[in-house]
């Protein structure tokens, strides 16, 4: 993740950004980090096959848990250079944080090396229904269009 904002100096990438919300609560988060989710979620939105039902989302959820149970998302310069699908699939898992953090430890507990090449075994099953969880970001993705639009 990150590819698009990398060439910036890092004292832009590096600047916090305080949202409100409509509600009055605020957050902040680093500018690159903003400009990266808003520019997955765009990918997304013009990707419909990215939230719906069909071959290409299975692919890249079995590409995904393939990835994750041989430990290739594991360091930042494997993040960095995901494709953005698989982007996708990991943002939705760990929209739900105790179940991603849940299955990574079960995934990898009582392995010496879980990340060693010999290791053909080890299998990556998240807890979650990654299928339904994306689908469930379409009306998500929907609303942000039509925002976008205004």
């Amino acid at each position: 993740m990150g590819s698009s904002t990398s060439s910036l100096p890092p004292s832009v990438r590096n600047y916090p950004v305080i949202i409100k919300t409509k509600n009055g609560k605020q957050f902040s988060m680093m500018y690159h980090s903003l400009i990266e989710h808003i520019l997955l979620l765009r990918k997304v939105i013009n990707h419909p096959e990215m939230t719906q039902e069909g071959p290409e989302l299975n692919y890249y959820i079995k590409d995904y848990c393939k990835r994750m149970s041989k430990g290739k998302m594991r360091t930042y310069d494997q993040q960095e250079n995901l494709p953005w699908q698989l982007e996708w699939i990991w943002y939705v898992h760990r929209l739900h944080p105790l179940a991603y953090l849940n299955d990574c430890k079960t995934t990898f507990r009582n392995q010496k090396k879980p990340f060693s090449s010999n290791n053909t075994n080890l299998q990556f099953i998240p807890s979650i229904d990654l299928r339904s969880a994306v689908i469930r970001q379409k009306d998500f993705n929907g609303s942000i269009r039509k925002n976008n639009e205004r």
